[in-house]
């Protein structure tokens, strides 16, 4: 099996960015800041909020309404909590272009008066034709769904996607927080400086994979990366319908199903890049057809990662472990000195062990849930805890053993089966808990 660079040059990239529609709250009167006290800054989501972090620093108290990334930002709905923030809030930021409508409704009732910064009149990436007009007070809105197939027909709305727009909303944040606290301004637009070089060496990165592999196909889920994709130069081999489709919550007719599914036969694609926050049968279809012809698949987010706080993690900033993990992937597994004979099996990319959502229950009691995990293949991992956390459990997860309550696990790309009978297991089960000190992974 040929080993793909252009997918593993993704991957590193979807490990250094980002991996990214609801109803309004009663209006809430805003509160009177403190002379000394920080800005108030509320985005829709973390993919925002962390931007906002970077360039404000300590001299920004930042709100994100969506952080959870098992959250669907399209299916939000806008709590009275929600509400309250942005009336208190002197600074919000949203994406617009239809992707976060509850934000200008939320804005609208408010009764404050925030600085607004609507990211996609920042990018530049909406057509001049009006596609996002705003809608007037007291003018009925479109259906969710109407509105959303509307505001999305004629550009991608996933703009955090874009580094040069993520550039362009950095400066113009720290144009805002200056206005909103003069006495930190020097130190944001300092601030917004370092983070937009962070990122200008991210883009040089990106901008790299075109030119190393000019005309690599990839295939995705959802046109999440897009504007990411772009700049390394790939092509989107992905029939148009499909992505539609699955972007709409529908079913793509079985003839552009097939169509898609094609694309991992003969010569296939060089990798499969999936929303992970959508998941249908139809885009599992889709992932398992690549697994099967060793198509690596890459995991986009709409939101930060778990775990996640930087939008852009590379040298000089304060996790390193992204760009390890990422030098890692660009290094072809069987070229490392230290894998394993076995590990060239494994596509470029793709973990060993993966955990999504995770979670084991007995009756009543939760004895963990929520894990997200990937190990490398050839990476090990010391899962530390006191008794009865769980962890001779996540082994017995791993092997087959005990089934998940929640979530789902994959070895090698595969999903662990269902635990075996206990007839069948439990001599193993016993020798295994007697044994295991240390767990690693491979192939």
């Amino acid at each position: 099996m040929s080993l793909r660079p252009p997918a593993a040059a993704i991957a590193a990239l979807a490990v250094l960015t980002l991996a990214g529609c609801g109803s309004g709250g009663g209006a809430a009167q805003p509160a009177t800041p403190a002379a000394d006290a920080p800005v108030e800054v509320v985005t829709s989501t973390n993919v925002y909020g962390s931007i906002a972090e970077a360039v404000g620093g300590d001299r920004v108290h930042v709100e994100s309404l969506i952080d959870d990334p098992a959250a669907d930002p399209h299916s939000y709905e806008s709590t009275p909590a929600d509400a309250a923030s942005v009336a208190n809030a002197r600074v919000v930021v949203f994406n617009g272009g239809g992707y976060d409508d509850f934000m200008p409704r939320l804005i609208e009732s408010g009764g404050g008066d925030p600085t607004v910064l609507d990211v996609a009149e920042v990018s530049g990436l909406v057509p001049p034709d009006g596609a996002t007009e705003e809608h007037a007070p007291g003018e009925e809105h479109p259906s969710e769904e109407a509105e959303h197939e509307h505001e999305h027909g004629e550009f991608n709305e996933h703009f955090w996607y874009s580094l040069p727009t993520v550039q362009a909303v950095a400066t113009q944040l720290a144009e805002d927080l200056g206005a909103a606290d003069p006495a930190g301004a020097a130190e944001f637009t300092s601030n917004a400086e370092a983070f937009n070089a962070r990122v200008a060496e991210l883009l040089t990165r990106t901008e790299a994979i075109g030119a190393a592999h000019p005309g690599a196909r990839v295939a995705v889920t959802e046109p999440v990366a897009g504007y990411l994709i772009e700049s390394a130069g790939l092509t989107d081999a992905t029939p148009p319908e499909f992505s539609e489709a699955i972007e709409e919550d529908t079913d793509p007719p079985a003839a552009v199903l097939q169509e898609t599914l094609a694309l991992f036969q003969g010569d296939p694609v060089s990798a499969l890049v999936l929303n992970q926050q959508t998941e249908t049968p139809t885009t599992d279809q889709v992932r398992d057809a690549a697994q099967t012809a060793g198509v690596p698949v890459v995991d986009v987010t709409e939101t930060l990662p778990a775990g996640t706080t930087d939008y852009v993690s590379v040298d000089g900033g304060p996790d390193r472990r992204p760009r390890r993990r990422a030098e890692r992937e660009l290094t072809p597994v069987a070229a490392r000195p230290d894998a394993p004979d076995d590990v060239a099996r494994l596509p470029v990319g793709m973990p060993a062990v993966s955990l999504r959502g995770a979670a084991v229950r007995f009756g009543d009691r939760t004895l963990w849930e929520g894990l997200d995990l990937d190990v490398a293949p050839g990476e090990f991992v010391a899962v530390l805890g006191p008794n009865g956390s769980g962890k001779t459990t996540l082994v017995r997860v791993l092997l087959g053993l005990v089934p998940l309550s929640a979530g789902e696990v994959r070895i090698g790309g595969r999903r662990r089966a269902a635990a075996a009978p206990a007839s069948a297991t439990s001599r193993s089960r016993r020798r295994w808990t007697r044994t295991c000190r240390c767990a690693g992974a491979t192939s």
